[in-house]
């Protein structure tokens, strides 16, 4: 499923149904491995990536044209993450722009005193690649 999809060179894909059960690629299958975690009050969730803390549940997972939601949750925690790319043909200067956004909801059963989303991408792009 689409993470980020942006263009052919500048994309990356959960091979898996569920975000935390493999690391991200490209669509040619080379690894670009996208880590994300959840730390709340001293403990880290993993929602994005096999590595880190103990995983959160998918509850769900929408496609659509321009951005893929996903619902995730643990421990009276819902973490609701959306991955946006604004690739509207009717603004070709937005259409052009090599970006896509991270939007993350997060949702407690009860209060917390400290809460903090890490994300990392953990790839390099060699001189002369296009993946």
């Amino acid at each position: 499923m689409p993470v980020i999809a942006v263009d052919p060179y500048f994309s990356v894909w959960s091979f898996s149904d569920r975000l935390t059960d493999d690391m991200t690629r490209h669509w040619t299958g080379a690894h670009q491995p996208l880590v994300g975690l959840l730390c709340i009050d001293g403990r880290c969730w993993r929602f994005l990536g096999p590595v880190g803390g103990d995983a959160l549940e998918q509850i769900s997972v929408e496609v659509l044209p321009t951005r893929t939601c996903h619902v995730l949750r643990a421990g009276g925690i819902e973490l609701r993450l959306t991955f946006t790319t604004p690739v509207l043909p009717q603004d070709l200067d937005v259409f052009s722009w090599p970006l896509a956004y991270v939007d993350a909801e997060i949702v407690v059963a009860y209060t917390r005193s400290a809460c903090r989303v890490l994300a990392e991408q953990a790839w390099t792009r060699r001189a002369g690649s296009r993946a």
